[in-house]
């Protein structure tokens, strides 16, 4: 099976090629622009599958469309993406470009190659906005408050008109704060890669108005493959589901349990609050449990300190 993944340089795209090159080719397309070739080189992937190129829709559309005309994929997982929720209020046309631009360049290529692939999406819990009820399930209204939430559940709907005018295959996953290794965070996005580096490095970490006591439910990584594998494997197509562990923890907490896994204390400071952040997620794993028999089950205490013990190892801090 010929497997490509948008972003595979990337975070959760590295994680999607290190495992699927286990027993499948595996062809990565990705501008490096974020993490550099870094994290294929650490998981050993043959560089020769690597196709660099833009995803926008403003570059030049033949970048992916070549890829995808001379690689023919069975199974496409698209994780590129703008996936910052300020950067998106502050640079929306960037953000449409790339999240909803791209993913059309994806769809169109495979209608131009004969190709009816799997399409697995790595959307975000940010569609719903501020939630209605706890935990969110995948009937919850759509009420993003954030162009980055609406330019991933437009995408989302592309994918869907692909599939029912074309026979594309694809299978949304609603994404919430997914950490691990080879997650370089900042402070506008992937919090808790930013709270540990700022934990390692010994920073003042910043909470956004009352953020310290935001709730969410960190999900690690290899759960996310896991899921998307089961999702594959059981035929979802068309199907979306919230990928989350339903176990919530205060962000005030959970940057408490990194300074315990860490062994170090930092200083915490309260600052002007940030628009668009969402006071609290849970996700009903319910679907996941009911079609796909799995769910993100690696304990939060388990998933932190591999992250720790890579970032570590990774960021010269041993």
């Amino acid at each position: 099976m010929r497997v490509l993944v948008t972003g595979g340089a990337g975070f959760i795209g590295s994680h999607f090629v290190e495992e699927f090159m286990k027993k499948h080719k595996v062809y990565v397309f990705d501008n490096l622009e974020r993490c550099g070739d870094v994290n294929l080189k650490e998981i050993g992937f043959n560089m020769e599958r690597l196709y660099e190129g833009e995803i926008e829709v403003h570059y030049d559309f033949n970048d992916c469309r070549k890829c995808i005309l001379r690689v023919k994929p069975h199974v496409i997982i698209h994780t590129a993406a703008q996936v910052g929720i300020p950067t998106s209020v502050h640079h929306p046309l960037y953000d449409m470009d790339v999240n909803i631009g791209g993913t059309i360049n994806i769809c169109q290529a495979c209608v131009e190659a004969g190709i009816k692939p799997y399409i697995v999406f790595t959307s975000s819990r940010a569609v719903y906005g501020e939630p209605e009820y706890l935990p969110v399930d995948e009937n919850h209204p759509i009420k993003a408050n954030s162009q980055y939430g609406i330019s991933k559940y437009a995408a989302e709907q592309y994918l869907l008109m692909y599939m029912r005018e074309y026979g594309l295959k694809p299978i949304i996953l609603r994404l919430t704060t997914i950490y691990g290794e080879r997650q370089y965070g900042m402070e506008e996005q992937g919090i808790v890669a930013w709270m540990i580096k700022c934990v390692l490095e010994g920073k003042t970490f910043n909470f956004f108005g009352d953020a310290a006591n935001f709730i969410r439910d960190p999900t690690y990584v290899k759960d996310v493959v896991k899921i998307a594998k089961a999702a594959i494997e059981k035929d979802m197509v068309g199907e979306v589901f919230n990928v989350g562990t339903g176990s919530p923890v205060r962000l005030g907490d959970l940057l408490n349990l990194i300074e315990m896994i860490a062994g170090k204390k930092i200083k915490k400071r309260r600052v002007k609050p940030r628009e668009a952040d969402v006071t609290a997620h849970i996700t009903d794993t319910s679907k996941m449990l009911s079609k796909l028999r799995c769910y993100p089950d690696t304990p939060l205490w388990t998933g932190l300190e591999r992250t720790i013990n890579w970032a570590k190892k990774a960021w010269g801090y041993e």
